[in-house]
């Protein structure tokens, strides 16, 4: 561009000296070897500078990549690591805490209901786990408590058998299941013969003990299947299942005869005991108040015709 304008080179790189501008001499300088070769002499340098720019850019590129991606892997990682161990707490919450819960729940309602025989069935070591066992521990006492009420509801107190109310509920079962299945059904009522001389003469103690006496006496003489019950202060009813009215009559005069021959011994007194028997046979269309008040009226049959002794209608 100097040579163009006719200034040129001193000898000291100051374009100073004054000619006349040489347009080919510039257009020499510019597009003849020299100049390419020069080119190349000074991009070279700036190429390979660039060169290892790029490398140097590509390496950390690829580093960052690499980093990049190891921190993706670690997340990725890092969230199924959390995802298993949220899966992992839920399943031990719903399998320790939740289904237990749900299970006591359920198990304490149907004990609440009236269904004391049912027990709660899990069986996880925690607190719930001992709240579950309380509350088998409960119903095993409300159970026990329950069957000692409905025994006591049902047992005669003083001699240890069935009460008026359990023998009655034991009448309307073989009723039924006589009618049923066609089998036949025998029925006695027995009374304690001058029961009330034994209480006016020695006292009620000594009532108790003849009382005690009867009933000892007659269920020996019982089979298996027969059932005997105190009905009133001193009657006693028995049941004689699948028995009819000529077999029952050989298991009260077994009966009678037993207590005929006990005796009971009170301040060196021998005390003799005896009872009156009615027995019958349960019968096509009976009502159960027809078929009791039969056995009773032959019973009464008996005290009239001098006590001891057994009578069947």
């Amino acid at each position: 561009f100097a040579a163009i304008t006719g200034l040129f080179d001193d000898g000291n790189g100051n374009f100073t000296v004054k000619r006349k501008p040489d347009r080919n001499f510039a257009i020499n300088l510019l597009f003849g070897p020299q100049y390419h070769k020069e080119k190349v002499n000074i991009m070279e340098p700036i190429e390979e500078f660039l060169a290892a720019v790029e490398l140097r850019m590509a390496s950390e590129s690829k580093a960052l990549q690499d980093r990049q991606t190891r921190y993706l892997w670690y997340a990725i990682l890092l969230i199924i690591i959390s995802t298993l161990m949220a899966l992992i707490i839920a399943s031990y919450v719903r399998k320790q805490i939740i289904s237990p819960i749900f299970s006591l729940n359920h198990d304490a309602r149907i004990i609440a209901e009236g269904n004391y025989q049912a027990r709660c069935k899990i069986n996880v070591k925690n607190e719930i786990g001992s709240l579950g066992q309380s509350l088998n521990e409960m119903a095993d006492c409300i159970e026990l408590d329950i069957n000692k009420l409905q025994q006591m509801a049902a047992i005669d107190e003083l001699v240890g058998i069935g009460n008026r109310r359990a023998f009655m509920k034991s009448l309307e079962l073989e009723v039924e299941r006589a009618r049923r299945y066609g089998n036949p059904l025998s029925l006695l009522m027995m009374d304690v013969d001058n029961f009330k001389s034994f209480n006016d003469v020695y006292g009620h103690l000594v009532g108790d003990e003849v009382l005690k006496l009867i009933c000892n006496v007659s269920q020996k003489a019982l089979r298996e299947n027969d059932l005997m019950g105190r009905v009133g202060g001193e009657e006693f009813a028995f049941l004689f299942p699948a028995t009819n009215i000529d077999s029952a009559i050989i298991v009260a005069e077994r009966i009678r005869i037993a207590v005929d021959k006990s005796s009971l011994v009170h301040d060196s007194e021998k005390l003799q005991v005896t009872v009156s028997i009615g027995a019958t046979q349960l019968v096509k269309n009976d009502v159960i108040e027809e078929f009791r008040k039969r056995a009773d009226k032959a019973m009464y049959k008996s005290k009239e015709n001098g006590r001891n002794q057994t009578t069947w209608f």
